[in-house]
Order: structure tokens, then sequence, then C-alpha cells
């Protein structure tokens, strides 16, 4: 029976002792043999949100700048390109056979400011047209439809048609080219004796100041004209 004992006691030995190693390397380590619990958890997940959220919103917001920034870019190279081409056509005046090759109106509709330029012009020369009444402006109420878009418009009226006779306000947007997109209005002044004037017919004026409206602000552009 002694031997028995004394085998039991050897088998067990081990065991005790890695209990007791167990039981030390917990205390050693702090490890809380529960887990983490749902508070943790949640609080872990809030934390990680409110990281994710302050590194990606400016992120976004640099995105939206960058968008905004390229749209504005985008409107004022348009925008230079029609202004440029009603210089253009103004420089290019034909006063030959015409009483009155430039003629600048202020539209009558009700509480619009803005207006219409008609020049008896060479530059439908440049592709192979013959000198024509060409005029700049906003369509007017009676013309555009539904589906027509909002902007500047450039009009080549035909049949040799003067400035002075055109009822610049009727003239259809399906017959002219848009050139100007989402522009409100534009008013052009013509300086003839030292003062602007947005009602002018005649020859050359000294200077023409083209004004273009959105619903965000509004661009002012002027230049001399040649005198003949």
């Amino acid at each position: 029976m002694d031997d028995d004992l004394k085998n039991g006691r050897s088998a067990d030995a081990p065991s005790e002792k890695r209990e007791k190693l167990s039981c030390l390397e917990t205390e050693k380590t702090g490890v809380d043999a529960r887990g983490f619990t749902l508070v943790e958890v949640l609080i872990a997940l809030a934390i990680g949100g409110i990281i994710m959220v302050a590194g990606v919103a400016p992120l976004m917001f640099t995105v939206r700048t960058l968008a905004s920034a390229r749209d504005d870019f985008a409107r004022m190279n348009t925008e230079r390109t029609a202004v440029n081409r009603i210089f253009q056509d103004a420089r290019e005046m034909n006063p030959l056979n015409c009483d009155t090759p430039f003629r600048v109106v202020k539209s009558g509709a009700l509480g619009d400011d803005g207006g219409y330029l008609a020049v008896w012009t060479l530059a439908p020369a440049y592709y192979d047209l013959p000198a024509s009444s060409v005029v700049w402006g906003v369509a007017g109420e009676s013309a555009p439809d539904a589906e027509t878009r909002a902007g500047l418009y450039r009009w080549v009226v035909p049949d040799g048609k003067m400035p002075r006779s055109l009822d610049v306000a009727a003239l259809d947007p399906a017959s002219g080219s848009l050139a100007l997109p989402d522009a409100r209005s534009v008013s052009f002044s013509a300086m003839d004796g030292g003062e602007w004037s947005d009602s002018y017919e005649g020859a050359f004026p000294r200077a023409l100041r083209v004004r273009l409206k959105y619903d965000d602000g509004e661009s002012v552009y002027e230049e001399m004209l040649p005198r003949f």
C-alpha cells in the first residue's frame, strides 16, 4: 500500500505543479479570462468610427473643392471664348452698304436689365458666308420653349437683313448657337462721346462693354474698337 500511495503522489505531483504555474502566470500577466464585454466592444467601435470620420471628412472637403474649382475654370474658359468672339464680330464690322452697321439695344421686357448687340459684320466670311447681321443676346421671352437651355446665344441672320430692321428679341434660339450656357442675362454698352450708353445706333463706337450676369455673380469686359 505504501508503494501505491507513493506512486499516487508521484503521479499527481506534475498536475499540481502545472496548476501552480498557471496561477503564477495569470498573476504576472494580469490577463482577464472573461474576455471583452459588449460595452467594451461598442466603445471600441465608436472610437474607430470617430477616427474614420475625422480622416475621411477632410478628404471629402478636398474633393468637393477641387470639383468646384474645375467647374469654375471650365465656365471661365467658355466665357472668355464667347466674349472674344463678340469682340471679333464687332471688330469685323463692315460699314459698306449699311447705314446702321452697329446697334446696341436694351431689352424691353419688364424688370429685365439685359440687351442685345446687332452688328453688320464680315466675320461670317470665315465660314464662307457673305457679310451678315450677327446678333448676340439671351433668348427673349417670346422665343424659347421648355426645352431651350438658358444662356447666351449667337445668331447669324440670313437674307441680308440689316441690324436696324431686326426684331432681336423675337429671334428663335433654335436658329442660333448657344455660346455660353447658364448666363442669366447679358447687357451691352457702347461708348460714344466719352459716355457709355445701352442704346446706340450708328457706325463704330469708341469702345464696347459686355456685362454677363449669373445667379451667383457677374463678369464685365471692355475693349476699344478700331476707328475708320
